[in-house]
């Protein structure tokens, strides 16, 4: 179920009624971080057009954050999990490929 976005002064309303929470507390810091990175990744794409040198090693930063980003890992992890899955699945229900297992031997001529 989708629901609105939250602005930084929802965000500061939630923090201020839990301030005897840290979890709350944590996963509101989690929330800033991604927050910045949603922000960082939005400049370079408005910037995207004119492809600088400095836009460009602002791209190669932002990979390099973005694939060291939990979910980004675990995504990553689930697809190939996924792809590993698939192809033992085809395996099983698809028997041995044709020829496999055969023993070839030169045919003697006379």
């Amino acid at each position: 179920m989708a629901h609105e976005p939250l602005y930084r002064p929802d965000l500061r309303e939630i923090q201020n009624r839990n301030l005897d929470n840290p979890d709350v507390l944590t996963l509101l810091r989690e929330i800033k971080r991604l927050r910045e990175l949603i922000v960082r990744a939005a400049q370079l794409l408005l910037r995207w057009g004119e492809m600088t040198p400095a836009t460009q090693e602002g791209v190669e930063y932002l990979s390099h954050e973005l694939e060291v980003e939990p979910c980004v890992e675990e995504a990553d992890y689930e697809d190939r999990k996924r792809s590993q899955n698939e192809i033992a699945r085809r395996r099983n229900t698809q028997g041995p490929e044709p020829g496999a297992g055969r023993l070839w031997r030169r045919e003697s001529r006379n």
